[in-house]
């Protein structure tokens, strides 16, 4: 019965009780709105007549104005619940003095103040409640609920519309003002009783703002808002285009009801229905309509819509005297505004609010509500009595009114929808910032600088130099010759690095006097260095004693000197001594002459790299594979990838190759496509093109994006985030497949999840599915990064992926707003949070899966194709079936033996597995994986077969 109601409301778990209460409150804040207005009609009609509305129109809005202006004043001053509870009060207290004014004062004026009143608390409910829906819903909550939870009204309306005559006939008209007062006292009771229930709702935003306590932005400062002026614009469609839709109807209904018995049968017949399609709309429909169209819809139905009858009217109203079908379109025109106002339009102007920082929010919200809305109301009442008493429009005439107003609505509406999406973006990425630009254009950020060049701290020091040599560049040599002598021995061999790349020749003789007197071995190097790019002449001549120094350091020094700056008799000297040190039998020897070869870091230096990369000496291929990273000749390329399959190497070529450039693309391409490649370095090829960018990386990873394998896939896709690639027109539709392949996996995995279970020998695999759909969804969006904006989908994806708060709620509106119907309706079962099962129901629709046994989906899993499920879930899947031990695995286990290219880590938990469930055939089988390439799978493949030799054993 639970399931059914959520179901049929569109409820998700934890919302039903929520939903009840402001039901039940939108119920009770109708009876007032129900019985105050039939009364306040009632007693104005008794004592003026209907032409005399358009002043009460007047009026109101002038007095709506001062109230409006009051509240947003006290909601400065009151937290929310105070004011609201408050307000009602004083709408009793009011009530009850009008009661007390109508029966002790005979005369007119009552009357017109009863009506006056009646718009005033019908603004103030109305602005109270859907501030109150904001509150206590998120936004994607909103798009579900707020036309479902303001059905309560509507229901007050048709109880109460029956309700009126029997009421009236016993207590009289202005007595029902006693029902008013009871139904505000209700509406207090139920709002206690919500905000006891769920404090967290109404503390959250008074949490947030005292903790992050900021002055509140200026009013003024608010409504030069764009955006919040899109919205004020829409209020003031909405009105004026109410009031001047009744008008016509009116004129319309008065020409074919001329007695006035008929006229009410009518108008209680019109609003009986009304509401109770108004409650069908609200109840069944309206909520998914816009929880699947999106606000577009709760935008622009009625502009259109309304727009389009308005024009049938003027045009049968132009070439034909008006009859019945100009009275029948007149009729289902305000019949389509009412109905749709309040459970389409009403909750998109309330979903319009949510992207607002909070202050902003409520006074905007409260500013339209009280300020705008009366405004509008006494506009549009001084238009009309123009229109009807000047012009004497008639109701075709007020159409063609109508379809102006409704164009520009629609207008208005289109450029309301592109900025909500751009203020969803704003909000997903609101945060405050901490961070100063500095610059060195003033003199205290010059002394600042110049201050920190004195500090101890390595990371300051070179800080600060980074910012004099781009802010002060003519003043470096100053700078450089005092840092000459800094106590630190990193910022003297940092300095001389900087004055060698400049060719600071000023600087010859401080750095010669440094070279005479420093102890440091390492800045005794760089002042060598140094030296000879200062003095390229000389250099030979000055360095060449430095080639017999004891000390290794002093030695690279002179070496990488010679062979940069001392021309053909540098190269000769320095270089056979190189040579001897690479063709050493001491590793430690050709360790150093990688190390010199990578410092000199000349391109055509590169033969001697050749054989280091083999070197037998890890310690030697890593100097050397650092040196081909400087070096970045292309012949070095592939003995580097080479080395990404080693373990203990891979992160310092990765680092060599990125350094490369674009210029090792066509050997990682060349080492990628070999057949039978590893999985491994695949990976690490994608990794490795992520961090090199570039249209030529785009071009060899979009050749892949398809990819066979889901363990290579998934990086690939993430490479091509990083290159920041976006499609060309004519891959959308490509790209969109492929999205709907991930989405036919994801619907899978959930199907197996399920299958599955929570059974603790199945809680690994169970880990393991859980991250495919993880993957599955972060493919995904992926994917829609490269066709959409990408930033903005990243960043929505991040908040979807590590968020709880408000923040996903805005990330999924987002998406909700970007993405086209035809992938919302697949994507949104994938990347909300529901339960299994309900992503389950919504993608069988699209993706039929059928649940299976346990035993059945596990033998699925293992032999599933590579392309769609990772090798580590087939790893947990095997490892469940070794648990369970039974023989109906046999089969399964023995597919993966019988293939040794399986990944090692499948290939041991198969042997594993195999153990467990005691073949008779385990020895055969295993036995040549003795001399398995992998040491592991060695390594458990003699462990399972010394356990079968020890139960064996054991058995005879």
């Amino acid at each position: 019965m639970k399931n059914t109601f959520s179901a049929l409301f569109n409820l998700k778990k934890g919302e039903g009780k929520l939903v009840i209460l402001m039901f039940l409150y939108s119920f009770c804040i109708g009876i007032p709105r129900v019985f105050t207005t039939t009364a306040s009609q009632a007693v104005f009609l008794e004592n003026f007549s209907a032409q005399s509305l358009p002043y009460v129109y007047i009026f109101a809005g002038l007095t709506n104005v001062i109230a409006g202006s009051l509240y947003l004043k006290l909601q400065q001053k009151l937290v929310f619940h105070k004011l609201l509870v408050g307000t009602l009060l004083v709408m009793i207290v009011a009530e009850g003095c009008l009661n007390g004014l109508l029966k002790s004062i005979d005369a007119r004026w009552p009357a017109l103040l009863f009506a006056i009143w009646r718009e005033a608390e019908f603004l103030l409910l109305v602005t109270l409640f859907w501030i109150l829906a904001a509150k206590v819903f998120n936004i994607r909550q909103g798009k579900r609920l707020f036309a479902l939870i303001g059905t309560g009204e509507i229901l007050t309306g048709i109880l109460g519309g029956l309700a009126i005559p029997w009421i009236v006939t016993r207590i009289g008209t202005v007595n029902l003002l006693f029902v008013s007062m009871g139904g505000l006292g209700a509406a207090i009771f139920v709002f206690m009783t919500l905000k006891n229930a769920f404090p967290e709702k109404l503390a959250q935003t008074n949490h947030i703002e005292k903790r992050t306590f900021k002055p509140p932005l200026p009013l003024k400062l608010i409504l030069k808002n764009s955006y919040i002026q899109l919205i004020f614009s829409l209020t003031i469609f909405v009105i004026m285009t109410d009031y001047i839709v009744s008008n016509a109807f009116f004129d319309q209904v008065s020409l074919q009801y001329p007695n006035q018995e008929q006229l009410a049968s009518f108008m209680g017949l019109f609003y009986s229905a009304n509401a109770l399609l108004s409650l069908i709309v609200g109840i069944s429909c309206s909520g998914k309509l816009l929880n699947k169209f999106g606000i577009v819809l709760g935008l622009l139905a009625i502009p259109v819509v309304v727009g389009l009858h308005a024009l049938l009217v003027s045009i049968i109203g132009t070439v034909a005297e008006p009859g019945i079908l100009v009275f029948s379109l007149m009729v289902s025109t305000n019949m389509f505004f009412r109905t749709f106002y309040y459970t389409l339009n009403k909750p998109t102007i309330t979903t319009l609010y949510q992207p607002l920082i909070a202050s902003q929010k409520e006074r905007a919200q409260g500013f339209v509500d009280n300020v705008i809305g009366p405004v509008a109301t006494g506009v549009t009442g001084l238009l009309l009595l123009f229109l009807n008493k000047v012009l004497h429009f008639n109701a075709v005439q007020l159409s063609m009114v109508i379809v102006i107003i409704t164009i520009l609505w629609g207008i208005a509406a289109f450029l309301t929808r592109q900025q909500y999406t751009h203020y969803l973006t704003k909000a997903l990425a609101r945060r405050t910032l901490n961070q100063e630009n500095f610059s060195l254009q003033d003199s205290a950020s010059l002394h600042i600088m110049q201050n920190s060049l004195k500090s101890s701290s390595i990371p300051e020091v070179i800080y600060a130099i980074d910012m004099l040599e781009e802010g002060q560049p003519d003043e470096l040599d100053l700078y450089f010759q005092e840092l000459l002598s800094h106590p630190q021995p990193p910022i003297r061999q940092e300095v001389l690095q900087r004055i060698e790349h400049l060719r600071r020749e000023a600087l010859f003789q401080p750095v010669f006097e440094l070279l005479q007197q420093e102890k440091n071995l390492l800045v005794q190097a760089a002042a060598i260095k140094t030296i000879a790019a200062l003095d390229s002449d000389n250099a030979s001549d000055r360095l060449h004693t430095y080639l017999e120094s004891e000390a290794k350091e002093i030695q690279a020094g002179a070496m990488v000197a010679l062979l940069k700056y001392g021309g053909i008799s540098g190269v000769l000297s320095s270089g056979t001594r190189l040579i001897k040190y690479a063709e050493s039998p001491l590793a430690e020897d050709r360790r150093f002459a990688a190390k010199v070869l990578g410092e000199v870091g000349v391109r055509d230096f590169y033969q001697p790299l050749l054989k280091l990369l083999a070197d037998p000496d890890k310690r030697v291929q890593q100097e050397a594979i650092a040196a081909a990273g400087k070096i970045k000749n292309p012949r070095l390329w592939p003995k580097v990838i080479e080395q990404l399959a080693h373990q203990e190497l891979h992160n310092i070529a990765t680092s060599a190759l990125i350094q490369g450039g674009s210029s090792v693309i066509p050997y990682l391409e060349s080492s990628f496509s070999k057949k039978e490649q590893s999985e491994d370095l695949c990976i690490r090829i994608a990794e490795i093109c992520g961090k090199l960018k570039g249209t030529e990386t785009i071009h060899f990873l979009r050749k892949h994006i398809e990819f066979p394998d889901e363990d290579i896939r998934h990086p690939i896709l993430l490479a091509l985030k990083a290159c920041k690639y976006q499609c060309i027109p004519e891959e959308v539709d490509f790209l969109k497949g492929i999205i709907f392949e991930e989405i036919k996996d994801a619907a899978w995995a959930i199907a197996a999840s399920i299958d599955i279970g929570s059974d603790e020998s199945g809680q690994l695999l169970q880990n393991a599915l859980q991250r495919e759909i993880q993957q599955n969804r972060e493919r995904i969006f992926l994917l829609l990064s490269f066709i959409y904006n990408s930033q903005t989908i990243s960043q929505a994806w991040q908040y979807i992926k590590n968020e709880t708060s408000e923040k996903k709620t805005y990330a999924l509106e987002l998406i909700d707003n970007i993405i086209p119907q035809d992938l919302k309706q697949m994507v949104f079962p994938v990347i909300e949070d529901i339960p299994l099962k309900d992503r389950m129901k919504h993608l069988n629709l699209q993706y039929p899966q059928e649940l299976l046994g346990v035993n059945e989906r596990l033998k699925e899993i293992v032999a599933r194709s590579d392309q769609w499920t990772t090798t580590w879930a087939k790893c947990c899947a095997v490892y469940m079936m070794g648990k369970l031990g039974s023989l109906e695995f046999h089969d399964s286990i023995i597919s993966i033996i019988k293939n040794p290219t399986e990944p090692p880590l499948l290939l041991e938990t198969a042997i594993w597995a195999l153990g467990q469930i005691q073949s008779d055939d385990m020895i055969p089988l295993l036995t040549p994986l003795l001399h398995h390439d992998s040491c592991q799978v060695v390594q458990v493949s003699q462990y399972v077969l010394d356990q079968a030799e020890k139960n064996h054993a054991i058995d005879h």
